[in-house]
């Protein structure tokens, strides 16, 4: 059900305009199971055959940096991130909106039962994988380390991104 929103969306914004105003749309896409909606409406041809006329470019992106960058230099006309790419965007200054979820997954935070004995046990040898400094993943940790209390960058020198 999701899909159909997230396309009926995109429809809805670009239709309102003329074919004279937009010829060509950039849309970004990710790898990864999080992406399936896009990838469908993709694969399907939805978003082409609701808009005749204008041309759909589909650019592969590696990150949501890459996203926000190339949202930055006018390249990339939308874009599906995170909610913490989004606001270290807004925050500084980026002129954007966001107009739907395009999809909803759970989090939880995973370790070695066998190499972890508590926050204490953590040495700087030790590193903590996340896909990258400002991720829901990152965002997640330092929510833990502050519920436990400890300061919520306690063990940013360990990250590995």
């Amino acid at each position: 059900m999701k899909k159909w929103i997230v396309l009926l969306i995109i429809i809805f914004l670009l239709a309102g305009c003329s074919n004279d105003e937009i010829q060509r749309v950039s849309i970004a896409e990710q790898f990864g199971l999080a992406y399936a909606p896009l990838h469908i409406a993709k694969e399907l041809g939805l978003i082409e055959k609701h808009l005749p006329g204008i041309e759909i470019n589909w650019e592969k992106m590696i990150n949501t940096a890459s996203i926000r960058e190339a949202m930055l230099s006018g390249d990339l006309d939308i874009g599906f991130m995170g909610i913490p790419p989004f606001l270290i965007g807004f925050d500084k200054g980026m002129d954007w909106k966001i107009f739907r979820g395009l999809n909803q997954a759970p989090m939880g935070l995973t370790y070695r039962v066998d190499k972890f004995e508590g926050i204490d046990s953590i040495n700087q040898m030790q590193k903590i994988a996340l896909p990258q400094p400002g991720s829901i993943q990152h965002i997640l940790l330092a929510m833990y380390l502050k519920a436990n209390n400890y300061p919520a960058d306690y063990l940013d020198n360990n990250l590995l991104p």
